[in-house]
């Protein structure tokens, strides 16, 4: 079900939830308000749940949690509140994002269980507590944006443990302590084995804070990126990198709407051709019909003669006017005004006029 960037508002109704075999439900930038309905929870052949952007308030329902088949689930930019309910058993679960809403508490551990899961992003919430050690066990993940919670305590050392971490992100929370020592970016000089975050491009810590100095497996992957430190850890945006994760784009949407986009980019260049060249034929064709019509409206009137030449001194039309009005006789006056009379003329070609004669 489709309905993406459209004006759809009011509520969500909660028959939504008697729809056993639906597999995608893509709300997302609308006008929707009110809560999500608790409903969701009989969705269990549901692989894609998209409300972002909206205007939807109230908790997460903890039934959101019985959706075992859930691929990709995104409620940001709303105005969500309460905790995140635990999500164990979302075990298929590819990307999760909250970012953008009110949500408080802390976040559920059960979360590093999620094996498949590529993209967490819970930024701009009110979530506080620790960073689980648990996302280390998070070996597929790719993107994480923890950014502008109120998350304390130190930046666990597990997060060295995710060899495909892309992006990562912790900027404007409460963090303390150094940055781990298992934060390793670089390869090992013996051998070919690849340490830890060897994939990261992109590391903000920046509004936090983290004391110490940056570990010299930091200086040797970001050498050529801008960076601040001193004893008080201030900054880690690169601009090289930042450029580099901008330009890297996961893709969250069934394989069946990325065949479909591919489809519309080969179509839509074929129909607009054909669209215009319809138009084109249209036009040709509706200029040659005005053409004609205007050859013969010109060939009548210098068959009947055109009234308006009696200006240009024509006096066949002056002659027919003085024989319509029977030399101006009175039975044809129609009026009589200051500088004249008016005259009714019927001339041969079948054309009525009204004719003042001066006094």
């Amino acid at each position: 079900m489709f309905l993406r960037e459209n004006q759809v508002n009011g509520s969500i109704p909660s028959e939504i939830g008697n729809l056993k075999n639906l597999v995608t439900l893509d709300f997302g930038v609308n006008l929707l308000s009110g809560p999500i309905p608790p409903a969701f929870g009989n969705l269990t052949k549901l692989k894609t749940l998209y409300l972002d952007s909206n205007k939807l308030d109230g908790l997460i329902p903890l039934e959101i949690g019985n959706l075992k088949s859930l691929y990709f689930l995104c409620f940001e930019y709303n105005n969500l509140v309460g905790p995140i309910p635990s999500l164990n058993n979302l075990t298929q679960v590819r990307s999760l994002s909250f970012s953008h809403n009110h949500i408080n508490g802390t976040i559920p551990p059960g979360i590093g269980s999620l094996k498949f899961l590529c993209h967490l992003n819970i930024q701009h919430n009110k979530i506080s507590g620790p960073i689980p050690s648990t996302f280390g066990n998070l070996t597929q993940l790719k993107f994480l944006a923890l950014g502008k919670n109120q998350i304390s305590a130190c930046i666990p050392s597990e997060i060295g443990n995710l060899k495909f971490l892309i992006h990562l992100t912790m900027s404007n929370t409460h963090l303390t302590g150094h940055i781990p020592s298992t934060f390793e970016l670089h390869q090992w000089r013996d051998t070919p084995t690849i340490r830890n975050l060897a994939r990261l491009k992109y590391l903000d810590l920046s509004y936090n804070n983290v004391s110490g100095q940056i570990p010299d497996s930091l200086e040797d992957q970001f050498q050529h990126c801008s960076k601040s430190s001193s004893a008080q850890l201030i900054a880690s945006e690169y601009s090289k990198c930042h450029d580099e994760y901008h330009n890297f784009q996961p893709s969250f949407r069934p394989q069946k709407v990325k065949r479909s986009l591919h489809y519309i980019e080969i179509c839509l260049p074929v129909g607009l051709f054909l669209a215009f060249l319809i138009l084109g034929l249209l036009f040709v064709s509706r200029w040659w019909q005005c053409k004609a019509k205007t050859s013969h409206t010109e060939a009548k009137q210098v068959r009947n003669g055109n009234a308006f030449t009696i200006w240009n001194h024509d006096a066949r039309i002056a002659f027919d006017i003085i024989s319509a009005t029977e030399g101006f006789d009175i039975r044809h006056c129609i009026g009589t005004g200051g500088y004249g009379s008016v005259y009714k003329a019927q001339l041969p070609c079948g054309k009525v006029f009204a004719v003042k004669k001066l006094h």
